[in-house]
């Protein structure tokens, strides 16, 4: 069947998708070798820049070489813009948080496109796709021509640009040692200036060329950075021709799949399987014990005896009855089941929260694990007679098997490319979910009907079958999840995650088995995940690919952060962030979309003065004030004792 293809037509659209993947990867890693940043707002900066064109040229009017000239000046200005009052700000910092820094500015653009131009189709052609040309058999428009020129032209410049110029010379310097680079006379801040603009100028060229292929779609273009950061990680961001010839494969590759039948509805997931296979491959023979955690600004520890924990268990079941009570009594259904949405969220940011501030790792793809937890829950449902609560557990069950596997053979490489890992796992994940499509009550082991008009509801346990019944089951679900969080946060785990955290060298020395309980960390959040996603599963209506997508597991990363990664009361505020948040900018009016800006600006602050979270500032505000009344009541009372003696 494959010899009756003709793929001599697919070769050329591969490798003019793959020229832009490699040109995009390229200034990636010119870029990561000049400042130590990967910068994940490299597609959002090129999509604002490409939104403005157009806007010019279909709003204003202007000529079309004007709002070309704009998109690709404009977006090495905003690029510039980053790398001169943000990045400094991290300079300091271990390359996951300059990569969080970067994402934070993603997520501000982000928002500042929907807010403007919302989610209207809009197209923005390029001349060149007017002038097809034919050789052989093969047809093929100059904007393909120029995509595969930029790709080689760029990298050919590139390469000699660092191997022949003075400039290029201090750019290699210092990426082999920044300090001593500064030492020796190096203008350090004037070359990574220069980098910053020069990425952003190949960042609007190229995105110009994806925006006339692809259409413009600013959420879209802004993502297709996980393509192009896949070709660069096969480069290991330090190659650049290792980085074309990635580039140029993963687009020859996907390409080649769509015309056969059993692999096309795969073929989106080819940059995150090559970037999956080629990590590994690349660290297998790395020393688990080598990798490092993530390193954010440590937090005190404080000191919890025995009556501290009996109040904050008091505390937690209070917590959970008064919610479970209150919210159904006081509010209506739509806000109900923006509740349940909240408590669900709320538990995936503790898993997330869990990984990142007591384990040291950055998981990219817990909103895809969310998925998993929600199908297994459905096919589960559907096809036996189980207890709803069982149910719920062999989600958890299933989800944390699938964690583990995945993430076993990536703890050896380190805290950043083990996030990267991560982000590329929840872009195949997506993909397997859209395609295998959730269980709709059909037979087999998918357990879909296409032919099904509607989902056939699942069978919710009879205490959960109302909207304010449903609340309440997720809420004492909830509730014993987050109790087994903090079980695990105060036991022997949460004693070797804090040595592991603190120098993992050290703990590995001191005989703790460091992968052993990495991977009992990755394993509980994985559990906690996929049993909520069965919550998911039961909120009625189904379940689609839709509501899971890779982005989302971004989104997830920011709030958890803004509303604290050192406390469980930090997951609940990013839950409400996530979910309670938008659902508030809608009824009062606004584009729920801005709240990305906030999430941006957010995770901003945290990185730099409050790395606690909205959870830690508020604890520190509850003690200062407890501090000053227990002065004033002392104060108040030392007139009565004097009198006394």
């Amino acid at each position: 069947m494959l010899a009756a293809i003709d793929f001599a037509p697919f070769v050329v659209i591969g490798l003019a998708l793959g020229g832009l993947f490699a040109a995009s990867g390229v200034g990636l890693v010119v870029l990561y070798r000049t400042t130590g940043v990967i910068n994940l707002a490299y597609g959002a900066i090129g999509a604002l820049g490409a939104m403005v064109a157009w806007e010019l040229i279909e709003g204003v009017g202007t000529p079309k070489v004007v709002g070309y000239a704009v998109c690709i000046l404009g977006a090495g200005a905003l690029s510039w813009a980053y790398g001169a009052l943000l990045a400094p700000l991290l300079a300091q910092r271990d390359a996951m948080v300059k990569a969080i820094g970067s994402l934070a500015f993603a997520l501000i653009l982000l928002g500042i496109m929907a807010w403007i131009w919302g989610d209207d189709p809009r197209s923005l052609a390029l001349p060149t796709s007017e002038w097809s040309f034919r050789a052989g058999d093969v047809r093929f428009d100059a904007t393909q021509l120029v995509a595969i020129g930029l790709s080689l032209a760029v990298t050919a410049a590139m390469s000699l640009f660092l191997r022949r110029s003075r400039v290029g010379s201090a750019m290699r310097a210092m990426a082999e040692d920044r300090e001593i680079a500064a030492t020796l006379g190096v203008p350090v801040r004037r070359i990574e200036s220069a980098a910053w603009f020069g990425s952003g100028l190949l960042c609007g060229a190229t995105t110009l060329i994806l925006a006339d292929t692809y259409g413009l779609d600013y959420a879209g273009l802004t993502f297709l950075i996980i393509s192009s950061l896949s070709a660069a990680l096969v480069g290991r961001m330090r190659s650049l021709w290792v980085t074309l010839i990635a580039g140029l494969a993963i687009g020859v590759i996907q390409s080649c799949l769509t015309p056969v039948e059993s692999l096309s509805k795969y073929s989106a997931m080819t940059p995150f399987v090559v970037a999956i296979i080629a990590l590994l491959w690349l660290g297998r023979n790395r020393s688990a014990t080598r990798s490092e955690a993530l390193r954010l600004p440590p937090v005190a520890a404080r000191a919890t005896g025995r009556p501290a924990r009996s109040r904050s268990v008091a505390v937690g079941v209070l917590a959970v009855l008064a919610t479970a009570v209150l919210v159904p009594a006081l509010l209506t259904d739509y806000w109900v089941e923006i509740g349940t949405a909240v408590v669900i969220y709320s538990v995936v940011a503790l898993g997330a929260g869990l990984l990142l501030g007591r384990v040291g790792l950055v998981s990219l793809c817990q909103v895809a694990l969310l998925g998993v937890g929600g199908w297994t829950a459905l096919r589960l449902g559907y096809a036996t007679s189980l207890p709803f609560p069982v149910v719920l557990v062999l989600a958890g069950t299933v989800t944390a098997l699938i964690g583990v596997l995945l993430s076993w053979p990536a703890l050896r490489l380190g805290s950043l490319y083990f996030a990267l890992i991560t982000l590329m796992v929840a872009g195949a994940v997506t993909v397997l979910l859209t395609q295998f499509n959730f269980p709709n009550g059909g037979g087999g082991f998918l357990g879909y009907d296409a032919s099904a008009s509607a989902t056939t509801p699942l069978r919710n346990p009879v205490i959960a079958e109302t909207t304010n019944g449903l609340f309440r089951y997720a809420t004492v679900v909830a509730g014993l999840m987050f109790a087994l969080a903090v079980w695990a946060i105060r036991g022997r785990a949460g004693r070797a995650w804090a040595a592991i955290r603190q120098d993992e060298a050290a703990a590995a020395a001191a005989g703790i088995p460091v992968t052993a309980y990495k991977l009992w960390g990755f394993a509980l959040a994985s559990f906690m995940t996929g049993a909520v996603g069965g919550l998911m599963a039961a909120t009625g209506g189904g379940l689609t690919s839709y509501q899971f997508p890779t982005q989302d597991s971004l989104i997830l990363l920011a709030v958890v952060m803004i509303g604290g990664i050192y406390s469980v009361w930090g997951a609940v505020l990013a839950g409400m962030l996530a979910k309670l948040l938008p659902a508030l900018f809608s009824g009062w009016g606004f584009n729920p979309d801005f709240v990305l800006v906030l999430f941006g600006i957010g995770v901003v602050a945290t990185l730099v003065h409050g790395p606690s979270g909205m959870a830690g500032q508020l604890s520190d505000l509850g003690r200062t004030l407890r501090r000053r009344v227990g002065g004033s009541r002392m104060l108040s009372s030392a007139p009565a004792r004097e009198g006394n003696a």
